[in-house]
């Protein structure tokens, strides 16, 4: 798999170190990046993840506004 490749929650929660409930509950509660709706599934980005954790796990608010800052 490569380093854009999509990951569902499991593999998400996985790769972040949370159990998949922690994960479902940060997705509802907006602690973790965006997710990607792809053909009723949820993923995410695993090189998002990847930039996410080391910003060190902003919540999704400030993750956005990094993103953004960064983008310009």
């Amino acid at each position: 798999m490569n380093d854009s490749a999509l990951m569902n929650a499991r593999a998400a929660a996985a790769y972040c170190s949370r159990s998949v409930a922690t994960w479902w509950r940060l997705h509802a509660s907006a602690k973790i990046p965006k997710a990607t709706k792809l053909g009723g599934g949820t993923f995410w980005n695993r090189q998002e993840l990847a930039a996410w954790v080391a910003a060190g796990c902003p919540d999704r608010e400030s993750w956005d506004a990094i993103r953004k800052a960064g983008a310009k």
